[in-house]
């Protein structure tokens, strides 16, 4: 094999390794703002709940005959 193949496969290698590391990198960052997400969503939930039962067991729903 000449020296010129052996220099790409090199840097092929070298740039697989690279493309691994920032793959890695893009798929945690997106987990941690999935969760990030998650965790802000089910505050706002328990924010709305909080205000909507006002210290009750549950909620007061008024039943209304909208036609």
């Amino acid at each position: 094999m000449t020296d010129i193949a052996q220099d790409h496969e090199s840097l092929d290698h070298v740039y697989g390794r690279i493309k691994n590391v920032l793959t890695q990198a893009r798929s945690r960052a997106w987990q941690a703002v999935n969760a990030a997400m998650v965790a802000s969503y089910w505050e706002v939930g328990r924010i709305i709940i909080e205000e909507e039962q006002r210290g009750k067991a549950r909620a007061d729903y008024d039943m209304c005959s909208c036609s």
